[in-house]
């Protein structure tokens, strides 16, 4: 290659050749290791959640399960005995009060048997709905924590395998929006630390310099030689370039709205089997108005739309990622975007909560929580 062409490759690309250690090992291996340690561990923390999140969701069957069907089988005597108490104190209103008289009785009893009948049936199709909801936002292939790290890396011998999107004829890089690495690679497969030992007059061998005036010229690589014998051999580039600040605050920010979105499903699914059961309750002996009743099947409803819209705001993050990641800022103008990106997935928007009285955040009913907890022990 052109010695010429090399230079403004090395110029182009100066943030990304880094010159290695001597025999492999100093600061700067140690450093580059110690900081790929932490994204990985990062990285698998991220991937656990990822699964417990999509674990949770299976939760969700309890509501029609056999355990839960047994519970509720045990529930149906003590039913019984209530709806009959109902019924004579309804009847009794009905005799004894002449101006103030129960209305719409029968459309609560009706309410009651339905509740009975036909919830079970109802829960098993929002059961059903929600998997195939969430089927439809399934993206398979590399996690998210993968994706995440590949989108800070650069390999520069891919780079080289695309003859660095440089056109000799025009002297110009077509590099914009175009692919850093190969992501059929995967990171089990990735030394960090390993080096490129090209030829001789090749990228590999050159290094940037620059002179008493600022103008930049390119040198070969140094390595000394006694009788021949090399004693000191030549540095060499590392061939990755990872940028640590921005997948760190990136996997960081996904850990919190994805631990805020593992609390909020497993506390949803919990609420709904406690509605059915207080809805059902409240149907056998509420038969003179049935608001109570009314309140917790409506809670059941809101709790399904909120666990589709856990799914939609999570994989919106990952687009409001992806679409960050692909931008040409700095790694700290990305990095400040996503962790406030994360902040809006845990806050939740104001608008869900405005329209539908629903409490749409991740982390308030976690806030609320802890602060009961605090106040019951003290």
């Amino acid at each position: 290659m052109p010695e010429q062409s090399i230079l403004k490759i090395l110029q182009y690309y100066a943030g990304y050749f880094a010159q290695s250690d001597l025999f492999g090992i100093g600061f700067v291996t140690l450093f580059r290791q110690l900081g790929w340690w932490i994204l990985q561990g990062f990285a698998w923390v991220c991937d656990q959640l990822e699964g417990l999140v999509n674990t949770s969701y299976e939760l969700i069957n309890i509501t029609t399960g056999a355990v839960a069907q047994k519970y509720y089988d045990k529930l149906m005597a003590i039913l019984t005995l209530l709806a009959t108490f109902a019924l004579v104190i309804l009847g009794l209103r009905f005799i004894l009060g002449r101006k103030k008289r129960p209305q719409n009785v029968l459309g609560n009893i009706a309410l009651a048997v339905a509740i009975i009948t036909l919830l079970p049936l109802f829960l098993i199709k929002m059961n059903e709905g929600l998997f195939l909801f969430r089927e439809q936002f399934s993206t398979p292939g590399i996690s998210n924590s993968e994706q995440i790290l590949m989108n800070s890396m650069t390999d520069l011998t891919y780079l080289e395998t695309q003859n660095w999107y440089y056109d000799p004829l025009t002297g110009s890089f077509s590099d914009e929006g175009k692919p850093r690495m190969n992501t059929d690679l995967g990171l089990d497969n990735i030394n960090i630390n390993e080096t490129v030992d090209g030829d001789w007059g090749s990228v590999w061998r050159k290094r940037l310099l620059y002179d008493e005036n600022g103008n930049a010229f390119i040198d070969d690589m140094k390595e000394t030689s006694v009788l021949g014998v090399t004693i000191i051999p030549a540095q060499s580039y590392y061939r990755y370039h990872f940028d640590f600040l921005t997948p760190f605050i990136t996997l960081l920010a996904t850990i919190i709205a994805m631990f805020f979105s593992l609390w909020k499903i497993i506390r949803i699914i919990f609420e709904i089997v406690q509605n059915r059961f207080f809805a059902t309750f409240m149907a056998f002996s509420d038969f003179s108005s049935g608001q109570r009743a009314k309140q917790f099947l409506r809670g059941i409803f809101d709790s399904y739309f909120v666990l589709l819209f856990i799914t939609v705001i999570m994989q919106l993050f990952f687009v409001f990622q992806e679409y960050i990641n692909a931008q040409s800022w700095n790694g700290l103008t990305k990095a400040f975007f996503i962790f406030l990106a994360a902040l809006g997935v845990i806050d939740g928007p104001n608008m869900i909560e405005r329209v539908f009285g629903i409490d749409a955040g991740l982390a308030r009913s976690a806030v609320g929580t802890i602060a009961n907890m605090s106040r019951t022990a003290r």
